[in-house]
């Protein structure tokens, strides 16, 4: 019996979700060779193009907690190849030149990263802390004060800026609709919602 091609479109995305999530699960368990070798094998088949860019961050993340900088800087530029706005890509760029003593470019990579993203805690701390060795004050306290502000926030409002900021604007209004069911006066929910 033959399988209708949107089953079989379904178990391909299935299995392809399936890889994605098992090398994430490598990575937490400090396997990065073997969620490197995972992913290097599933960017050999087709991918959707979200897919591929999933498939490609998980890889510099892996390149990069293995230490492998420059791997990490050549999945990043695929990646960028490919959604030449993915704010996560910029972020992992920062890290990757952190881990390469290369703070100016980190510097750039983040300020990058929040640019399209100002919800990324973690690029607007690797800013402070770059501007406060850089001597520029004013550009360190103003990360600190996005990182007290986005520290006040519910991680539901968080995933809402993150989603916003993807494009996922279903998704943003979502969650948001549905925190606002349990807390109707969030004024940053308000705002959110009408972005």
């Amino acid at each position: 019996m033959e399988v209708p091609d949107d089953a079989e479109h379904t178990g391909v995305a299935s299995g392809i979700a399936e890889s994605l999530a098992q090398a994430r699960g490598l990575i937490e368990a400090a396997r990065f060779d073997r969620a490197e070798a995972g992913l290097l094998a599933l960017l050999q088949q087709p991918l959707a193009p979200e897919q591929a860019v999933e498939a490609w961050y998980t890889l510099a993340v892996a390149r990069r907690y293995g230490k492998d900088t420059s791997g990490a800087l050549e999945a990043v530029d695929a990646l960028l190849a490919l959604a030449p706005e993915h704010s996560r890509a910029f972020q992992e760029r920062g890290y990757a030149f952190l881990a390469a003593n290369r703070p100016q470019d980190a510097a750039v990579a983040f300020g990058g990263a929040v640019e399209l993203n100002p919800g990324l805690i973690g690029s607007w701390k690797a800013l402070a802390n770059l501007h406060d060795i850089a001597g520029r004050e004013q550009q360190a306290n103003f990360a600190r004060a996005q990182i007290e502000f986005l520290g006040t926030l519910p991680p539901a409002l968080l995933a809402v800026i993150d989603l916003l900021h993807e494009g996922k604007l279903a998704k943003a209004e979502g969650l948001c609709r549905q925190f606002l069911k349990d807390h109707p006066h969030h004024i940053e929910a308000m705002l959110s919602l009408i972005h």
